[in-house]
């Protein structure tokens, strides 16, 4: 289930992506076209390390608030619950008890999901910023670059 949802997000990111720089350049004049593609490459990348890093924070601070909870509220689980929050592949492998287990793995969903819902003022500015483009219609012949 989680692969097809992983496999779908793929082909709608990929699709999306290389059809901006293209629209870029075809707005572009032939002479900037390599400027403009570099521009945009540049700027989707500084807008992915800026948006993983935000979306790392929010999943990090939902994970140690629940994992301060959790430690407070079962104390004899301390020491473990603390190795678990530094590897998450721990979970099943140190005997806890599946309360416990749920609980943590209660707290990784909440993580994974409250960096997908901040994630959502990302994707509507990006939406927003599109309505201020101007239609450019597409040529039918490319001009030469080269002279």
């Amino acid at each position: 289930k989680v692969i097809g949802f992983q496999i779908i997000a793929g082909i709608g990111s990929g699709t999306c992506t290389q059809i901006l720089v293209f629209a870029a350049q075809v707005a572009a004049s032939s002479y900037d076209s390599a400027a403009v593609t570099s521009i945009c490459i540049f700027l989707r990348t500084i807008g992915s390390v800026i948006v993983v890093a935000v979306l790392s924070s929010v999943n990090s601070n939902i994970l140690h608030s629940n994992f301060d909870r959790l430690s407070s509220t079962y104390p004899e689980y301390k020491v473990a619950i603390q190795r678990v929050s530094e590897n998450q592949s721990l979970i099943g492998k140190l005997g806890l008890p599946q309360f416990l287990v749920d609980a943590l793995t209660t707290a990784f969903i909440k993580g994974i999901r409250g960096a997908f819902i901040a994630l959502v003022p990302f994707s509507a500015l990006f939406a927003l910023s599109t309505f201020g483009f101007k239609h450019i219609p597409l040529r039918k012949f490319r001009e030469a670059t080269i002279h």
